[in-house]
């Protein structure tokens, strides 16, 4: 079935979504905890469950793959963990709890999202998606110094994402212009055939730059809070 392939995600995304709606409420950081937790350790067994899924989705934008699947297993494992282990989060206030707990579901989702994209403009909304979510979460730790240190790190790592953004989304436009596609079977054969040309390395170097700094990837850790 169709909704197999995508439901790892769906079910991840709908944990985030009650969640959400969790978090109108009063006094909710245990019960929050506790639906993330379940949400965590359910998409472990819903992960595990789906690893022989084979198949494409939105026309071939998103492929299914034992590879991914078992990505996908790995990054909601260590979600599971950090849930578990985390039993007390004092640096972040009881009212905000159940937020952080929405996005922290959130950027899981885009990077479980980002392990079956196989196309540019997938890609670049998945990685979205998960830096986003950290955007938010970086702030959210309470203030013990009275520095405010967490808002000069979030506004920070805001504007060096912002500008790796740019960076990165310049350089897929300039693939998609060198190539006319958007698609990693077709990009990855039509550069190498370009080997020399100024314009494919430039394009190259611009998507790498951007995609490194969204996973804090040597040397561009040094930016990331």
């Amino acid at each position: 079935m169709k909704i197999m392939l995508f439901a790892p995600e769906l079910f991840l995304g709908l944990g985030a979504l009650a969640l959400l709606f969790l978090s109108t409420g009063k006094a909710v950081g245990q019960k929050a905890r506790s639906l993330a937790v379940f949400v965590a350790v359910a998409e472990v067994v819903l992960c595990a469950l789906c690893l022989n899924q084979n198949g494409e989705l939105f026309y071939g934008a998103y492929k299914v793959d034992l590879f991914s699947q078992l990505v996908k297993l790995a990054t909601s494992a260590g979600l599971a963990a950090i849930l578990l282990f985390a039993t007390q989060l004092k640096d972040v206030e009881e009212e905000i709890r159940a937020e952080y707990y929405v996005f922290l579901l959130v950027g899981t989702l885009g990077l479980l999202l980002l392990a079956s994209s196989v196309e540019l403009l997938t890609i670049f909304i998945s990685l979205e998606l998960s830096s986003f979510s950290l955007y938010l979460l970086v702030p959210m730790r309470s203030d013990r110094t009275g520095t405010r240190i967490q808002m000069e790190s979030a506004i920070k790592y805001i504007l060096f994402g912002v500008v790796a953004t740019g960076v990165m989304l310049f350089g897929m436009s300039y693939m998609y212009g060198l190539t006319g596609s958007t698609y990693l079977a077709k990009l990855v054969p039509a550069l190498s055939a370009m080997q020399g040309s100024v314009a494919a390395m430039a394009a190259i170097a611009m998507v790498l730059g951007g995609f490194f700094f969204k996973l804090a990837v040597f040397p561009f850790h040094f930016w990331s809070p």
